[in-house]
């Protein structure tokens, strides 16, 4: 009897579960697949308001966004690791960039554990349905990178490289630092002032360094300033390890010998002579404390003239705060200096090609259907959902003159806000003329596929001016200065992810001696062949012979012939 009563409250306790539990729709009430989205800002736009150019995009891809996630910091990854790693609340979609997950992508990509879906498998004899994700996947530039062996992840296209060197242009004209003619005379701006002219070589660059520590660059009568306090990051320096010609990353010649940046030994030269700036007091004595946004505020409030860290719309979190203290027009760009044959390496220069990606997106397999996916991210890699993702509806919020884009602030007055980022016009007047909220949360700028059918490279289209009128000439000349130094073994990830971890392993031991080395916590000598068998002790030559290995059979060796 006890049995029976026990089985029947335990039928009535599931039944009331079942009632108060709904299952999870798959499609909306258009029919529309549903689509769960865990990305970088997506918290932006949790219970929003679906704009014009939202619902557009829903429509071309017969899918329903269910937007959510959190902001670009440790944050974000302390809310995705756990539903993955659970298998609980999972996403069917989420965005990341492998390298920043401490190893843990390595571990879903893994196919044996079946949390993400391979796109190889969903795309085979499908480049026809789905030809913009078909292109950019499998193309020369993208095309290697897979994690065990498969592509798992769409990348959201970038610009190859967003770095910039930001100068204070008053200190350089007061350092002796300016534009003259054929005379030597110099040439003055409409206002009547000199023109800063900006360090070309590494011995101009070092030159500059030293007077803008002893030279009073302004002018105060004091020794208060700096050249730089680099951020407690190696990679931020690389237009200046460059000039040595180390390696962009990991790299490959043509005889199949492997390089790695920071344990080349022109990386070793150029820790030789950052560490005499720093023993010198150009460098800021306590830079290794500082992180991305206290190395900008010190160069905000006047307490250093150079700063290497992101161009394009960094210029408005970097130029901008600099020139609302000293004024503007007081901030300029260079381009990377080039090595000479007293110092450095002669004619070599660059900013780190990235790879023309950040981060991008893959798919869970709890996700009800993939395909809905697919649809959706080929069209926002296409020529018009690239526009439309950054830009809102063409012929309703912009329009296209010569390349340009004009927006149409009455028709994106009409969107709910948040639709359209306000910016700063020329004349610095407030304005709806930024870019589509999409821009920041989907990812990627637009592919410029009218570039890719004349060339077959891939690059990507944007306009400065929806970043801020007012500092787009200067986002512009970053643009016409930035060289780009690459390798061989771009967008290599086609390698067990086993030695993926080492990789990492090897880096976070020489980026944390490159800061030391540096800052004098470590010596040149000793210290740096120490650090070199440290690398060796943990499968250096592995990860050289699997790289090597690896890149013959991708063909990359057979290219560089």
């Amino acid at each position: 009897m006890k049995q029976r009563i026990l089985a029947v409250l335990l039928i009535a306790v599931l039944c009331l579960g079942a009632v108060g539990c709904k299952k999870q729709e798959t499609v909306d009430e258009y029919g529309r697949d549903i689509l769960k989205l865990f990305i970088i800002n997506g918290n932006y736009l949790e219970g929003a308001k679906k704009d014009s150019a939202w619902k557009h995009i829903e429509e071309k891809s017969h899918t329903s966004l269910r937007i959510e996630g959190a902001v670009n910091n440790a944050d974000y990854y302390t809310r995705l690791s756990p539903m993955l790693n659970s298998g609980r609340n999972m996403p069917d979609v989420f965005f990341s960039v492998p390298t920043a997950t401490d190893g843990a992508y390595f571990k879903w990509a893994d196919q044996n554990t079946g949390i993400l879906y391979n796109l190889d498998e969903l795309l085979l004899g499908r480049e026809d349905e789905f030809p913009y994700l078909s292109k950019v996947i499998y193309s020369d530039k993208y095309g290697n990178i897979k994690y065990d062996g498969a592509h798992t992840i769409i990348p959201a296209p970038d610009d190859n490289s967003g770095w910039a060197i930001y100068y204070r242009g008053d200190w350089l004209v007061n350092v002796g630092y300016y534009q003259v003619d054929a005379s030597g005379e110099p040439i003055l701006d409409g206002a009547g002032n000199k023109i800063p002219r900006t360090p070309a070589t590494l011995e101009e660059f070092e030159d500059v360094c030293y007077k803008f520590r002893n030279g009073d660059p302004n002018k105060s009568g004091k020794k208060d300033t700096y050249a730089m306090a680099p951020q407690n990051e190696a990679h931020c320096l690389s237009p200046l390890y460059h000039a040595f010609g180390v390696p962009a990353d990991w790299d490959i010649d043509k005889d199949g010998n492997v390089s790695f940046m920071y344990t080349d030994p022109a990386f070793k030269n150029f820790l030789t002579w950052y560490n005499k700036l720093y023993s010198d007091g150009v460098i800021y004595d306590q830079f290794y404390t500082l992180n991305e946004a206290s190395e900008r505020k010190m160069f905000e409030e006047g307490e250093t003239g150079i700063v290497i860290t992101n161009g394009g719309e960094a210029c408005l979190w970097v130029a901008k705060p600099c020139e609302e203290v000293f004024g503007y027009g007081k901030v300029t760009c260079g381009a990377p200096p080039v090595g000479t044959a007293n110092l450095g390496q002669e004619g070599a220069c660059g900013f780190s090609d990235w790879g023309g990606w950040w981060g991008g997106f893959s798919i869970t397999k709890t996700c009800a259907n993939p395909d809905a996916v697919l649809r959706l991210f080929d069209y926002l890699l296409s020529p018009e959902g690239g526009m439309i993702k950054n830009y809102g509806l063409e012929g309703v919020h912009y329009t296209l003159v010569d390349r340009r884009i004009v927006p149409n602030f009455e028709n994106r007055q009409k969107e709910p806000e948040g639709s359209f980022t306000k910016i700063n016009d020329a004349d610095g007047n407030s304005v709806l003329g930024g870019g589509y909220r999409f821009a920041s949360v989907l990812g990627g700028k637009a592919i410029d596929w009218e570039h890719f059918e004349q060339t077959g490279a891939f690059s990507v289209y944007r306009d400065n001016r929806v970043y801020d009128g007012r500092y787009a000439d200067l986002m512009d000349l970053q643009d016409e200065l930035r060289v780009e130094h690459s390798t061989n073994l771009l967008n290599f990830t086609d390698i067990p992810t086993v030695v993926m971890r080492k990789q990492l392993i090897i880096q976070d031991k020489m980026k944390t001696y490159a800061i030391n080395a540096i800052s004098g916590k470590k010596n040149l000598t000793t210290d740096w062949d120490a650090v070199l068998a440290d690398c060796d002790s943990n499968g250096m030559a592995d990860i050289k012979l699997m790289l090597a290995t690896a890149a013959d059979e991708a063909g990359i060796l057979a290219k560089l012939q």
